[in-house]
Order: C-alpha cells, then structure tokens, then sequence
C-alpha cells in the first residue's frame, strides 16, 4: 500500500523526475487552493517570474485583486530567486540571468515540502533581507497559513503578521 506522499515509484531517472515533480506540485498547489475555496489558474507561460493567479476571497467584485503565486519543491529552504537551474550536469559561465523575488515579480511563494506536501505561504514583500533562501525551521509561521489568502486586504493583518513572525 502507498502513501500520497511516495515520489518516483517507477524509477524515473533524477535529471528527467525533477523537473517533473515540479509541475506535479503546481498542479497539487492549483487543486489545494481550489479545495479551499479560492479561485484559481495555472499560468501556461513559462516566462513568467509565477505559476498561478490567485483571486482574493474578498475583493470588490467589479474590480477584483489578483496575486501572483509562484511554486517551488522545498526541502529544507524556500529559494527566494530565480534564473538558475540546478543540477550536477548544469554549468553556468556567469550568473547574470539569476535574480532575487520581489513584489515586481510575484506576491507569494508557496514552497511546497516534498516529503510532506505542507505548503509555506510566504509573502514576497517579506523576503528582502533573506537573499537567496530561507530555511524552513524560520517561516513555521507560514506553514498551511491560509489566512495569508482570506485576510490579504485587511487593514494591517500583514504588518502584524510580520511584527508576530519577527517576535
């Protein structure tokens, strides 16, 4: 018997599952925020800095907010950029297409754990002073946070819930 967390049970070759496991969280992510009751869409471009478009359960109806949401597998850390490719067939001659996450590109990371399936709400605006990643053991707070969604455009609830998460 198989657990819904089991990865790779056909023993796909590691450079052709990673980048599979990657749109299989997408889409868990599409279906978990839609189990929630939010309106989702997945992005087909791949140029985009995210991967679904998220409407806000309490926006105006005729002007509704949207965030941009981008996935990524963590393990241990929430990579807070982009631009690279990892690997150990990958060599880069220089680091100009990597870039750092920030509210131009997108308005939350959602990491999805691999061996857990939790998902880390992390608001983008919060990841300036964090570089490149930022371990998990330090975003707890934002670990299955739904709230993240449901209270977005409440006056202060994202300065409070930094001020909590800072504490």
């Amino acid at each position: 018997m198989g657990n819904l967390t089991d990865t790779n049970v056909v023993k796909m070759p590691p450079q052709k599952f990673s980048p599979m496991i990657g749109d299989a969280h997408e889409h868990l992510v599409l279906g978990i925020l839609m189990r929630l009751g939010l309106d989702v869409g997945l992005v087909d471009v791949s140029k985009t800095p995210y991967d679904l478009i998220v409407k806000l359960p309490k926006g105006d109806k005729t002007n509704p907010k949207f965030l941009r949401v981008q996935v990524k597998t963590v393990r241990t850390s929430l990579p807070l950029a982009a631009g690279s490719r990892g690997g150990k067939d990958r060599t880069y001659k220089s680091s100009v297409k990597e870039y750092e996450y920030t509210t131009e590109h997108n308005d939350i990371i959602i990491g999805v754990k691999r061996d857990t399936l939790d998902l880390y709400v992390f608001p983008t605006m919060f990841a300036g002073h964090y570089g490149k990643s930022v371990a998990l053991s330090k975003i707890e707070i934002f670990k299955n946070n739904w709230d993240v969604f449901v209270n977005w455009q409440e006056k202060n609830y994202l300065d409070n819930l930094r001020k909590k998460w800072e504490s």
